[in-house]
């Protein structure tokens, strides 16, 4: 608990992915990658419980392992490449009420693909989170990498046009504005707000936890995994 507020930890986990095959219990530097995001949620001060959301008996069976529970499994329909994340955490959240009759007072959604997050960032989300005024949610963000008002594009006949018309396309990087791109290793929301709107990102009232790039990796190919198999060694 968190100032008197509990937290639920939920990690989605399908069985399916097209990047890499068993991605989600792909080995990294000998443990599976799951586990990383399960041992990060155990260590945290602050969460209460720690539930896998997942339709593949074999994550099942490693999330078990490692002492994270599994109390139902996930419906095929919500298991799909189109799945969003929205609607796996309103089955959850919707199981629990309904078959357990639990509610938590903050949701926090932990992706298996960012090994890279810690207990730190959980606790830090949390603490940011659970102090600011009126935040229905949180989102974990890094700085963006390539600014869009440099950016271009073609017309019909092949000239660079600015993608974005504005007066910073012409500007030093320095004179641009700061921008983030959410990065995907945490998402805070209090549940009742997710109940209410059925989203994280909620009508203007999300604020922002900032993550380095090299704590940023979200693991979607064998790129990305090898990168993360490095930066965890250079620990």
């Amino acid at each position: 608990m968190i100032k008197n507020k509990s937290v639920l930890a939920l990690i989605p986990a399908r069985g399916g992915s097209k990047g890499i095959p068993g991605k989600n219990i792909k080995p990294l530097l000998g443990i599976p990658l799951i586990a990383w995001t399960i041992r990060a949620a155990q260590k945290s001060k602050y969460i209460d419980r720690i539930i896998v959301s997942t339709d593949c008996l074999k994550i099942k069976k490693t999330a078990q392992k490692f002492r994270a529970e599994v109390p139902f499994s996930r419906p095929k329909a919500l298991a799909r490449d189109s799945s969003s994340a929205d609607d796996v955490v309103s089955h959850a959240l919707s199981w629990l009420g309904r078959k357990e009759k639990k509610q938590y007072d903050i949701l926090a959604l932990l992706q298996p693909t960012s090994p890279l997050r810690n207990n730190r960032h959980i606790d830090e989300a949390l603490e940011k989170f659970i102090t600011a005024k009126q935040a229905d949610s949180l989102i974990t963000v890094k700085e963006a990498g390539e600014n869009p008002f440099w950016m271009k594009k073609t017309n019909k006949k092949g000239y660079l046009l600015d993608f974005i018309a504005s007066k910073y396309s012409s500007k030093r990087r320095q004179d641009l504005p700061v921008l983030y791109i959410p990065q995907g290793a945490i998402y805070l929301v209090w549940t009742d707000k997710f109940k209410e709107q059925g989203s994280f990102y909620a009508k203007g009232k999300s604020i922002f936890y900032l993550m380095k790039e090299e704590e940023s990796v979200d693991i979607d190919d064998l790129f990305d995994f090898r990168l993360a198999e490095f930066l965890l060694k250079s620990k």
